[in-house]
């Protein structure tokens, strides 16, 4: 509810302006995210001389949504200015209940500061963040999807060639007059099994790389937390900022300088903070599952023939051939 209620010229020309901003940022490809609707049964409406289609109001905005939006947030502004100094209605209270938290939220702040910038910066902060997290280990998803592919030719290869030549060596073992030869999945890897595997995590590791919520998700459990906790206090302190001129309560300069210092603060954090997961992700990431395939990969291809040279010097061993 508004202190000083707009008149009807003003309110126009406020919310006009608000949703060409919005409009113009869909057409140049911005996702913005309204919000979720705060009623779940109100997940979709129409409004009169609206098309019959219905579109869900919450999530990334488009230019329907935006079009069914605004004649509801005009109503709902307008209703809020005729109860200024009174209670309102149950039948008046199901209005906001009706539109996306950030959408109504966004227009609010517009409303007192008239700075489209910040109202973008809120709309998208949490795809950047998602976008910014993603992209601190991107590449390594692509990395090891190529170390996959190549690991799937070795094997292959390895299966058709010399797998063939070492398991006829190790049947010509167990003649008389050969000792005991020891057993041992290194001895006999599943190849079959890893030709199906890798792959399968070959397809997984691209997939994480070209997708956003996966790679995000991953990065935040392994401290990208702070990052989002950093970036978003950025925003909202930023915002307060542009927002306190308005506050006849309290002391604007005062006010204003202590928010810019915890905006530019928790700004330089979460910088310091991504830059700390672009360096010292993709190196844990390739150390640990890397190096762990590499590993892997070293001894399905060359445990056979050490366990086979192993075993000859074994049964060499026994039959007196070597001291």
């Amino acid at each position: 509810m508004t202190d000083h209620p707009e008149d009807t010229n003003d309110l126009t020309e406020r919310l006009r302006s608000f949703h060409q901003s919005l409009r113009a940022a869909v057409i140049a490809g911005t996702k913005l995210d309204l919000g979720t609707p705060r009623a779940t049964s109100a997940t979709t409406t129409t409004h009169p001389g609206s098309p019959v289609a219905r579109t869900p109001l919450g999530g990334i905005a488009t230019l329907a949504k935006i079009d069914q939006l605004e004649p509801l947030l005009a109503e709902l502004i307008q209703s809020e200015q005729t109860q200024t100094g009174k209670a309102a209605t149950p039948e008046e209270q199901d209005v906001p209940h009706t539109l996306p938290t950030s959408y109504v939220s966004a227009f609010r702040v517009f409303q007192q500061t008239r700075r489209i910038d910040l109202i973008l910066d809120s709309l998208t902060l949490t795809r950047t963040i998602a976008d910014d997290l993603a992209g601190a280990v991107r590449p390594v998803w692509f990395y090891l999807a190529m170390m996959l592919v190549v690991a799937t030719a070795g094997v292959a290869i390895f299966a058709n060639f010399s797998s063939p030549k070492i398991a006829a060596i190790r049947a010509d073992l167990e003649l008389t007059p050969a000792g005991e030869t020891s057993e041992s999945w290194i001895a006999e890897p599943n190849l079959k099994g890893l030709l199906v595997a890798l792959p399968l995590l070959a397809a997984g590791m691209i997939l994480l790389g070209v997708t956003t919520k996966g790679s995000a998700a991953i990065v935040t459990g392994l401290g990208g937390r702070r990052y989002r906790t950093d970036r978003s206090r950025a925003v909202l302190a930023e915002i307060e900022r542009a927002r306190c001129g308005d506050d006849s309560t309290s002391d604007p300069s005062a006010r204003r300088n202590r928010l810019s210092l915890i905006s530019r603060n928790a700004g330089s954090l979460a910088q310091h903070r991504l830059t700390r997961l672009k360096i010292g992700l993709p190196s844990l990431l390739i150390a640990v599952l890397g190096g762990g395939g590499a590993l892997l990969y070293c001894l399905t291809l060359f445990g056979p023939l050490i366990w086979l040279i192993h075993d000859l010097a074994t049964i060499a061993t026994e039959h007196g051939v070597w001291p």
